[in-house]
């Protein structure tokens, strides 16, 4: 895809998100659940309830889904988690921090998997925009309002880091091994992360985005987390997703957090409209410095008219070949209006110069790719307690604002849970379940755009996903987003509206095909592949 290996092309490793349930909401969109209809008659205002982070929560308490509806536990479980890693682990740094890179995890060297007690700080390279921590579906490299290069960061738990060492699945013969073992029989066979239990953490993975500040405007540490590299420069962080699979929760479940400045809603509204300046959301009627990833000015100076902010929404076109199932020719349609927030950043869509995707994303420069206005296309909700769609997170937000717990530094108060997305009634921890993903297709027969097949065993189980259907972080998931169509090449698959289900499923890839993949986890991606033989 327009030059971008396949591998990078596929991938959304969301690293944080919901079934962690440890950090941000994070994947995003309008449908914002298949039950969300089915419930407002009876839903009721969801309230934090004891989710303060004081401790760790293995899994979602069995009372609480039948108490209310499943989507506010759920949320009520992910925003804890989140506020426990935030919590200070006693030398100044937040718990996450603590959790190991996926270099620790996955040595390029081939060693065996590490686990260093402690802080571990941030790397250059995992910072730099690598391949392997690009934007998802696109690799492209996303440029802050200061046309500074956002990093990624992803670390896992010392519970998966010990199965990746008990198991060897961090060398590539043992990843070929569980895929043909999973291609043999799904229902058993293939890679299966550890659930835990009520009193034991299940395998965790954090994904991280991190805004680089400088000298001239140091990163702002009364409202934002900040960090310093191994190189001593500093960064904020600006999303999260936290995804923990648990006894319950076994389809590892995603949610997403989000830093409040990150950037306005695409319409009008929403809770964070378009403006010069994002709300404070702690001193009502004060505005924060400046947009994380939109910028007034220049948004303004192309026309914006001050309340809305035009996106890439043409409709998704498809033919299908003579076997009744090929999608041929995949493009998007004509936009509603002229584009100005989330448009394409290559810069040979604008200029007709060559782009160098490679280059960019080996760290050697922005040159390739512009500086975009980024909006939210699915707008924050209201809270009004009336179960409508972004409602349970909204009044939950509001609900934690009013009783924020006081041993926490007032800078995690500018953090927001977006969603979480999950399978009703939940997949079972270890074997494979299908599930229907995305927009229905006029094949023969029906099929939606990304359905989980299990290979074609039709007797594994079959689930829903719930939840925010439509989870997206507009750090992380940019051009993904609900509502925007973007094609990278001539016939290639359109970057529109991916859920987190749309590309991690329940299934195990060999390594580098077209990305290795085990449990729902882009983590194995990283297994080193040995070089061929000659």
């Amino acid at each position: 895809m327009n030059g971008v290996p396949k591998r990078v092309a596929w991938k959304i490793d969301l690293v944080l998100a919901m079934a962690a349930m440890s950090l941000l909401p994070g994947c995003a969109a309008d449908a914002r659940g298949d039950k969300a209809g089915q419930r407002q008659a009876h839903a009721a205002r969801c309230e934090a309830d004891g989710a303060d982070g004081r401790r760790f929560w293995f899994d979602p308490s069995p009372d609480d889904a039948q108490a209310r509806d499943e989507d506010c536990a759920m949320l009520r479980f992910a925003l804890n988690n989140f506020l426990y890693l935030a919590g200070n682990d006693g030398r100044g740094h937040p718990r996450f921090m603590s959790f190991a890179p996926w270099y620790d995890a996955i040595p390029q060297s081939g060693a065996a998997p590490r686990w260093r007690d402690g802080f571990k700080p941030l790397a250059t390279r995992a910072l730099r925009k690598t391949a392997r921590e690009g934007q998802p579906g696109d690799g492209f490299v996303l440029l802050d309002a200061r046309h500074r290069r956002v990093g990624y960061d992803v670390r896992v738990n010392r519970t998966f880091v010990d199965y990746l060492s008990t198991t060897g699945l961090y060398r590539a013969d043992r990843l070929q091994a569980a895929a043909d073992a999973f291609k043999a029989d799904p229902a058993t066979g293939g890679v299966w992360l550890p659930a835990g239990t009520r009193d034991t953490p299940g395998a965790i993975s954090l994904k991280t985005a991190w805004r680089p500040f400088g000298e001239e405007t140091p990163c702002p540490a009364q409202t934002m987390h900040c960090e310093r590299d191994a190189n001593g420069r500093e960064w904020g962080l600006i999303g999260m997703h936290l995804v923990q699979k648990t006894p319950t929760l076994g389809e590892m479940t995603w949610a997403t957090f989000e830093h409040v400045a990150n950037a306005p809603d695409c319409a009008p509204g929403g809770a964070a409209p378009i403006a010069q300046r994002p709300r404070d959301p702690v001193h009502p009627g004060r505005t924060l410095a400046e947009w994380n990833l939109f910028d007034w000015t220049s948004y303004r100076a192309k026309g914006g008219d001050g309340s809305r902010c035009a996106v890439p929404d043409g409709a998704y076109r498809y033919t299908v070949a003579a076997d009744g199932q090929t999608l041929q020719d995949q493009t998007c349609g004509m936009p509603s209006a002229t584009p100005l927030c989330n448009v394409d950043p290559r810069r040979s869509v604008a200029d007709s110069t060559t782009t160098s995707a490679a280059s960019a994303s080996e760290g050697t420069g922005n040159a390739a790719y512009e500086r975009i206005n980024v909006c939210r296309t699915t707008a924050l909700a209201h809270c009004k307690g009336d179960g409508s769609p972004g409602d349970a997170a909204a009044c939950l937000d509001e609900s934690l604002r009013a009783r924020f717990p006081e041993r926490l530094d007032g800078k995690w108060r500018y953090y927001r849970l977006i969603g979480a997305e999950y399978m009703a009634g939940h997949a079972p921890g270890v074997g494979c379940f299908r599930y229907d993903d995305g927009v229905m297709l006029g094949t023969t027969p029906p099929r939606t755009r990304f359905p989980s097949t299990c290979n074609g065993v039709d007797t594994t189980p079959l689930h829903t996903r719930a939840g925010d259907t439509a989870l997206a972080n507009t750090a992380m998931e940019t051009w993904m987003q609900a509502g925007t169509c973007l094609v990278q090449t001539p016939g290639a698959t359109p970057l529109m509206g991916r859920d987190c289900f749309a590309c991690h499923t329940p299934s195990t890839n060999p390594p580098g095909w077209p990305f290795g993949m085990g449990d729902m986890s882009f983590v194995f991606d990283r297994v080193p592949v040995p070089a061929s033989e000659p």
